[in-house]
């Protein structure tokens, strides 16, 4: 009786108000029961590939990785050719169910697409190393999920992962210089030439003419080995 004549002093557009707060907050946390039951049993059932399931209010991670897939990565850290430099890639899809789903992958050096032989080298296949599935777009999620990837992969293969040199592409979502160890981070030019047609076009209103000469040009120029062009 005393919780109700209190909010009976209140209006009803507070009450209205109130109820419609916590609706946006169990919005917000995004994982309805059900799932929540989903994901927990598939993580105990597939223990192998589950390293972290974390429902923390406001930060969902969920880490997946295959000790075979890390072991297969330390054999091609193992026999890099000479002078080649292990080449990763993180990746992020931004339409995920309301979160966002990142992978890093790498460059199989050891290996060939046979699709791509005809053309006489032949291109190396991407292999992912380890997902995340994290709900905010934010640099702690990121260094939280390589914190504990890399956790994971020196429990497996700690010499090779140390001493080997690399380098890490990243579409300047975040600085990663220390995500992996021994590792150059570098951003992924195809993201940049975007960036600099979007600021040609929408941010500095270039003339037409003008857009469509950097559109041409500035990937010559990235890719470019000499000062010529």
């Amino acid at each position: 009786a005393g919780y109700k004549n209190a909010f009976n002093n209140y209006s009803k557009s507070f009450l209205y108000t109130c109820r419609y707060i916590l609706k946006k907050e169990h919005e917000r946390l995004a994982i309805a029961k059900d799932e929540v039951t989903a994901i927990l049993r598939t993580s105990n059932y597939f223990a192998d590939y589950f390293k972290l399931t974390s429902f923390t209010p406001n930060h969902e991670m969920f880490l997946l990785m295959n000790r075979d897939a890390v072991e297969e990565y330390g054999k091609m850290l193992r026999n890099m050719p000479d002078g080649v430099t292990a080449m990763h890639h993180v990746d992020t899809s931004f339409e995920f169910d309301n979160r966002y789903l990142s992978v890093l992958s790498y460059r199989h050096h050891l290996l060939v697409r046979q699709n791509t032989i005809s053309d006489g080298e032949g291109t190396e296949p991407t292999i992912p190393l380890f997902y995340y599935l994290h709900q905010r777009k934010s640099r702690e999620d990121h260094e939280h999920a390589f914190y504990l990837a890399r956790r994971e992969i020196m429990k497996i293969i700690p010499i090779e992962f140390t001493n080997a040199p690399k380098i890490l592409v990243t579409d300047r979502e975040f600085k990663g210089d220390n995500y992996l160890p021994n590792t150059q981070h570098v951003y992924c030019w195809n993201h940049i030439r975007k960036n600099i047609e979007w600021h040609a076009g929408q941010s500095l209103k270039l003339p037409r003419d003008v857009q469509t000469l950097i559109k041409n040009d500035v990937y010559p120029m990235l890719m470019s080995s000499s000062e010529a062009r």
